[in-house]
């Protein structure tokens, strides 16, 4: 899910969520039309793909609409200790030419 400044004056800024999922093609025009009788809804789009997803896959949505301070990706970044920088004790001798 991410935000993002939108073109027009009734609307500024809009929420955009991307969704995956398997359906017949019937079920797809559905949705389409209650999407579009929905008035919270102000665009939606249904894109069919070729490719199919992973018996494997799965999903993390509950994770990522989690706050960040909850999420496990945030939290290790957090205890990830910061690197060390070897700075130099005394600045380097520059030789000047007269």
């Amino acid at each position: 899910m991410s935000s993002r400044h939108i073109p027009g004056k009734p609307h500024r800024v809009a929420n955009f969520v991307l969704y995956h999922f398997d359906s017949p093609p019937e079920k797809s025009l559905y949705l389409k039309d209650r999407y579009k009788l929905d008035s919270d809804i102000l665009r939606a789009k249904i894109i069919s793909k070729d490719k199919h997803i992973e018996p494997d896959y799965k999903c993390t949505l509950e994770e990522e609409s989690l706050p960040p301070s909850y999420r496990k990706t945030v939290q290790e970044l957090l205890n990830k200790k910061p690197k060390e920088y070897g700075l130099p004790t005394k600045p380097p001798k520059q030789e000047y030419e007269f």
